[in-house]
């Protein structure tokens, strides 16, 4: 088990390319495209992607990551229908691990924010 407090999404990252089989993520605020782009190349690898994300302004802007080619290569997308936040996020990596914690995958989370995780 390790306690994550910094450096968070390069620890997401390698997690993230080790796995083999699926992916099941929910993270209330997704804006790190190094991230995505790990997700895509999980997608092209054959390996199952579900997110469940937050419906408002932070996900939905016209600059945000492209969810529809994230759809487009066969990523199944959720969105959280509840007016509360998120305040716990996860990645299951079926094959390996579980990361936890308040991170958000976002610039402001890896660097202007106090978030941790906790990878089991």
């Amino acid at each position: 088990m390790d306690a994550l407090f910094k450096n968070i999404a390069e620890k997401l990252s390698d997690e993230l390319l080790s796995s083999r089989e699926k992916l099941s993520i929910a993270i209330a605020w997704f804006t790190n495209e190094t991230i995505f782009n790990i997700l895509l190349e999980k997608l092209a690898e054959g390996v199952t992607v579900e997110l469940i994300l937050m419906n408002d302004h932070i996900i939905n802007r016209i600059n945000g990551l492209d969810l529809n080619e994230f759809i487009r290569n066969g990523g199944q997308l959720f969105f959280s229908n509840g007016q509360s936040l998120m305040p716990n996020k996860f990645a299951i990596i079926v094959d390996k691990c579980v990361v936890t914690g308040s991170y958000n995958c976002t610039y402001n989370g890896e660097f202007r924010k106090n978030e941790n995780s906790v990878v089991l």
